[in-house]
């Protein structure tokens, strides 16, 4: 083989190029050569890219369910269903749900309770009471407890509901394991030998129907000494569900009644042993024997700034001097509207005080307070011929019943209550 080349130039010796002079098959083999190649190259190409395609760019993806679809190949990209032949359930399924294509499975039986207890008070008995695990299963019921039988603890009732169009039957036992509700408890204070009312302020509530028992233990309170004790407030329903409550009583002697405090007291015995039908001489005569009944002589009391303080010692202390018992019978004659006035010995050693009391028949002499054994008398209603007549028996006081007369309303010289002038009780 062999070539030959031609060179051209113009008129000034420039050359203008080259003719080759090989033969034509040679060019035409080069040619095919750079054919193949670019094929070749173009083949690669298109091959690298359709691997791109089915390996990255799926990665990237994100599907209409929100994540990204790593795990299957091209054909779910180009598929008109995105999961078909990838054994992939369609976006937002599960494996455990049903397809659009399957019947849903039957409903199961409503798994409703055949008993169940309801605590006594309830307002109503409601669908989640009926099922141990609710989970919103409506249920209709054909037969109401009314809110009396729901506060009946210990009673059993047959509750009819339907559930699913399912009837079903419950049997309901209203139970009470509530205890009573005491309210008022507070803590309280008197003062020494005074009374107490310990129940005043209680008030007793319960969830269930019944009564409720409520006791009082106050054997720590020692109301003669000074000091702060317990109380103790038991409250026991009809269940025999117990409550139990605890305060302070304090007694002590720094205790200043007001007047307002000794009426209440004194309306308090009114309430307790006078009636509407008797009549003012027989209402005199009633608290008189309740004075003489019911406060104790002591030879001393406390000096006091008012007169009523000392009838106040006398309905709560209920032990003093004639202070307390003129006071306490003056105060409880006022309340029921009777008049009366304080009488005081004149002369001797020692002071003595008594009441003169107008019940309609004029003024007579009342003593509540007790004589001595050795000189007994019943100083209710009498004369000063009366109480002069005792005064010259009574040897121990010579001036007992001794009083300036001038100070004091015309006295009656009618008796009426015995005994005679002179003759003793």
């Amino acid at each position: 083989m062999y070539k030959s080349i031609i060179s051209y130039s113009n008129a000034e010796g420039d050359a203008l190029g080259k003719v080759s002079s090989q033969p034509m098959y040679l060019k035409m083999k080069r040619k095919k050569r750079r054919l193949i190649k670019y094929i070749f190259c173009l083949t690669t190409a298109l091959t690298f890219f359709t691997l791109c395609c089915i390996t990255i760019l799926p990665a990237i993806i994100v599907f209409p369910d929100g994540s990204p679809e790593t795990s299957q190949g091209s054909d779910a990209m180009f598929s008109s269903d995105a999961s078909a032949g990838t054994g992939r359930p369609p976006a937002g399924a599960t494996e455990d749900s049903p397809s659009m294509e399957q019947e849903l499975p039957p409903a199961e039986t409503p798994d409703l309770l055949a008993y169940i207890e309801i605590e006594a008070g309830a307002l109503e008995i409601t669908a989640a009471d009926l099922f141990e695990d609710y989970r919103g299963e409506e249920v209709v019921f054909d037969t109401i407890l009314s809110a009396k039988e729901l506060g009946m603890a210990g009673t059993v009732h047959e509750l009819h509901v339907k559930c699913r169009e399912i009837p079903f039957t419950v049997t309901v036992r209203i139970i009470d394991t509530t205890p009573p509700v005491i309210e008022g408890v507070n803590a309280l204070s008197m003062p020494v030998g005074g009374n107490i009312s310990y129940k005043k302020s209680i008030t007793l509530s319960d969830n269930a129907e019944g009564d409720i028992l409520l006791t009082v233990d106050s054997s720590s309170v020692n109301t003669n000494i000074p000091g702060t004790y317990p109380l103790y407030y038991t409250a026991v329903d009809s269940s025999g569900n117990e409550t139990v409550a605890e305060t302070t009583v304090t007694v002590t002697r720094d205790y200043i009644p007001t007047e307002e405090d000794t009426n209440a007291l004194a309306d308090a015995v009114i309430e307790e042993v006078i009636t509407s039908d008797m009549s003012a001489y027989e209402t005199a005569y009633t608290l008189w024997l309740w004075c003489g009944d019911n406060i104790r002589y002591a030879a001393t009391s406390t000096a006091r700034e008012n007169f009523w303080e000392y009838a106040y010692d006398g309905l709560t202390r209920k032990s003093g001097d004639c202070y307390i018992y003129c006071a306490t019978y003056a105060l409880l004659l006022t309340r029921c509207g009777i008049d009366n006035l304080y009488v005081s010995r004149v002369g001797g050693t020692t002071d003595h005080m008594w009441n003169l009391v107008n019940t309609g028949d004029g003024w007579y002499h009342c003593d509540a307070s007790p004589r001595q054994r050795n000189y007994p008398y019943q100083c209710f209603m009498q004369t000063d011929a009366q109480v002069q007549a005792y005064t010259k028996l009574y040897t121990g006081r010579p001036n007992y019943y001794t009083f300036d007369a001038s100070l004091y309303p015309e006295r009656e010289t009618t008796v009426i209550f015995g005994p005679d002038p002179g003759q003793g009780p």
